[in-house]
């Protein structure tokens, strides 16, 4: 298996960044899409075209899971790569979308940006299978960028070593 299909190690230093992710994902999708379900969510989504009152609903029941399998995606440590893709175009597409179709809805813009932000930078971050071994293109234990870590590139110390006589 390479290294983008190969699930996560199941260290605390790459578990737990991923239970936080997971835990966002699990909040939107359970909490404001399903359970009781956030009236400024409803109300971004009736301001969708094509989508109609009787609609909402079941247009955020049919969200929630998504969100809820993208959590749980993101703490089996499957295609890691793959879910931190998926985890930036998601709420990029959710974003465009609210501030396309309901900016005049969104009560603080920025606040949901930030947060849109936050949770990409996140998600694209969380630690790949070279944490564990200490390997990133920065260093030892230094943070990838974006999930993707390499190995470090050669020492540039020179080594001398004594000329065979």
């Amino acid at each position: 298996m390479d290294g983008a299909h190969a699930p996560i190690a199941r260290s605390p230093r790459v578990l737990l960044p991923s239970a936080a992710i997971a835990l966002v994902w699990f909040y939107e999708g359970a909490w404001c899409k399903i359970l009781p379900g956030r009236a400024d969510h409803r109300a971004i989504v009736v301001d969708l075209p094509l989508v109609s009152e009787p609609l909402v609903i079941p247009n955020l029941v049919g969200i929630g899971p998504v969100e809820v399998a993208l959590g749980l995606w993101v703490l089996s440590g499957w295609r890691p790569y793959l879910a931190a893709t998926t985890q930036t175009l998601l709420p990029a597409l959710f974003s465009l979308g609210g501030l396309a179709f309901s900016f005049a809805t969104i009560d603080e813009p920025g606040r949901m940006l930030t947060a849109t932000f936050t949770l990409v930078h996140w998600s694209g971050a969380w630690p790949t299978p070279s944490h564990d071994r200490g390997v990133t293109p920065m260093g030892p234990g230094a943070p990838s960028i974006g999930g993707w870590a390499a190995a470090p590139p050669p020492s540039p110390r020179l080594h001398l070593t004594a000329a065979p006589e």
